[in-house]
């Protein structure tokens, strides 16, 4: 941009101004491209571990926040309905609960002051991504009811609370 362009948004108009242009001075970085396969960046993971890591340190910062108002741990559970796991349950205890399999489909449920809530992590090798109910969520958090069942990689769990 020069000094005295005018952007367009709407209805609406804004003029650039650039104190250093009239001085003369260029202090801006000039356009900088970082390719990913350049040195000191990180190697691409097939088999997961970043993702894993990555949840770790979400899950680990959402656990250091106050969380006086979430709803009681163990609040709610998951049963397994299909899979190796059919008839356990898993108890809600933590802030992000992570479920599936990386590389394939992975999905968290997140305790929020207002609920449980499913949230699509990655789903890059599935073709659709994790249901609620037998219909496919969005990007978007999902909030989840008693009783919903959430099929994600293919194993199907029941939602419980109380």
């Amino acid at each position: 941009m020069q000094d005295g362009e005018i952007i367009a948004i709407g209805k609406h108009e804004l003029r650039y101004i650039n104190d250093a242009a009239e001085s003369g001075q260029d202090d801006f970085e000039k356009t900088l491209i970082i390719r990913p396969d350049a040195a000191g960046m990180p190697e691409q993971d097939q088999t997961g571990t970043n993702l894993e890591k990555s949840i770790g340190k979400i899950a680990s910062d959402l656990a250091a926040e106050d969380t006086s108002s979430s709803p009681a741990a163990g609040a709610a559970c998951l049963k397994f309905l299909t899979g190796a796991n059919i008839g356990k349950e898993l108890k809600l205890t933590k802030i992000l609960t992570t479920l599936g399999k990386p590389g394939v489909q992975v999905a968290a449920i997140t305790r929020r002051p207002t609920g449980y809530f499913i949230i699509v992590v990655d789903a890059a090798s599935s073709p659709s991504n994790p249901t609620v109910n037998g219909v496919e969520i969005g990007k978007q958090a999902h909030a989840l009811n008693d009783s919903d069942v959430i099929e994600v990689a293919g194993v199907k769990m029941a939602f419980q609370t109380g």
